[in-house]
């Protein structure tokens, strides 16, 4: 009887450290601001990404974390637990829907024919009109495509210093970044990051053009604002001791959306 019970106690041991274990690994992780920390660093040292630590310690702006304030690192098991629910997609901007082409063969009898003559040199002029229209548009769009990519290129350049709430060459800060170059380039664009969000036509980051805006957060609630060059780049203000300049979108700093600036 002595042996039963204590083999029964040393399961019941055995099995309460393992159910303590596993609290342990599901738990969060609390971290203490330090001196010198940005939210970068944090996520990259747990292995987890920015806009993750932003989501769960509800922080607006990713560049401003106070030292010796706490910041909660979610376990896998939350992450999973919480991305269980679908997270409603985010819309903004104007949408436009593809419409296919279509093509029409019509039968003109000879009696029929000169009076449909002048129908089709109306109908002739109105699609060169359109043509001509359309060229100068895409014209207009691409030059300034170059214009913004170009200038923001420029900029990373110059050694120019983030500085909350910069709107000038002595120093910028994301949104501030944005504005500048589109005003630069003829386009106006609201001051914030989330203001520029809804000024913008959705699309998703792999839709991306060189020119479009990066954005990082979810409706309600966008932190951060870049412009996109292509080749998986981005130029932006990143943060306080930094300066403007290019980086690559990497899986611990993933943009959430993009907006195409009509």
């Amino acid at each position: 009887m002595k042996i039963k019970k204590q083999v029964a106690v040393g399961l019941f041991s055995m099995a309460s450290i393992f159910t303590l274990s596993q609290v342990a690994a599901s738990a969060d992780t609390k971290v203490t601001v330090k001196s010198g920390d940005t939210l970068y660093r944090i996520a990259t040292k747990y292995h987890t990404t920015v806009s993750t630590l932003a989501k769960a310690n509800h922080l607006k702006d990713i560049n401003t974390i106070v030292t010796g304030s706490q910041l909660t690192v979610p376990s896998k098991t939350s992450l999973t637990s919480s991305s269980s629910t679908k997270a409603k997609k985010y819309t903004t901007g104007k949408t436009y829907t593809g419409v296919k082409k279509q093509t029409t063969s019509t039968y003109v009898s000879p009696s029929t024919k000169n009076k449909n003559q002048s129908s089709t040199k109306s109908v002739k002029k109105a699609a060169a009109k359109s043509t001509f229209t359309s060229s100068i548009k895409t014209a207009g769009t691409t030059a300034n495509t170059t214009g913004v990519v170009g200038l923001a290129q420029q900029l990373t350049t110059q050694s120019i210093p983030y500085q909350w709430g910069g709107t000038t060459t002595k120093g910028f800060d994301c949104s501030g970044l944005v504005q500048y170059v589109y005003k630069q380039n003829g386009v106006s664009l609201p001051r914030t990051a989330e203001a520029q969000a809804e000024a913008t036509t959705y699309e998703s980051v792999s839709d991306a053009q060189p020119g479009d805006l990066l954005f990082w957060g979810s409706k309600g609630g966008v932190y951060h604002s870049a412009i996109y060059i292509g080749n998986n780049q981005y130029v932006n203000a990143p943060e306080p001791g930094k300066t403007v300049q290019t980086q690559t979108i990497s899986p611990y700093f993933a943009p959430s959306f993009a907006g195409e600036v009509s």
